[in-house]
């Protein structure tokens, strides 16, 4: 198991880097993070939501699909292999896990901090962690969005 930290060094900008504080590739998020830039030494993807809940997005080079997260599955390209997403939220903590045959990815969240924990088991390619890192990031800021606005909306006036 690979133990990785993604960093956050910008309102919408964070740093995935390995134990030995490498830094192994870069999320460049746009505003409400519905879109980013994921750069690796491989390349620069990029990273969109596909829909107004932000559970199906996709991330390729130059905006080809090479992994698409559509729940309860993603799609990798040029492979057949059934690939699983699963997302979760637990007490302060948002979760994604990407399984498949050869391994995992597991990206968690704290509710109230920039950063994120994430486990590689296998050869998974980084552009394809860090996308699983952007979709469990949105769905965090969309959820902090609603609670943010809930939280207005109810306080009243009087």
């Amino acid at each position: 198991m690979t133990a990785l930290t993604l960093y956050r060094t910008g309102r919408h900008n964070w740093v995935l880097k390995d134990g030995a504080d490498r830094e192994l590739g870069r999320l460049d998020g746009g505003r409400g993070l519905r879109s980013a830039q994921l750069r690796t030494p491989e390349g620069v993807w990029v990273a969109r939501v596909r829909d107004r809940q932000g559970r199906r997005a996709t991330a390729g080079p130059g905006g080809d699909v090479a992994v698409e997260f559509d729940p309860p599955w993603a799609r990798l390209a040029g492979s057949d292999d059934p690939v699983r997403w699963d997302f979760g939220r637990a007490f302060l903590r948002y979760d994604g896990r990407l399984t498949g045959p050869a391994g995992h990815v597991t990206v968690q969240a704290r509710a109230f901090r920039g950063g994120a924990a994430v486990d590689v088991v296998g050869p998974w390619p980084v552009p394809v962690v860090l996308a699983a890192c952007f979709v469990v990031l949105h769905r965090k800021g969309r959820n902090a969005r609603i609670a943010f606005f809930a939280a207005v909306a109810s306080g009243g006036s009087g």
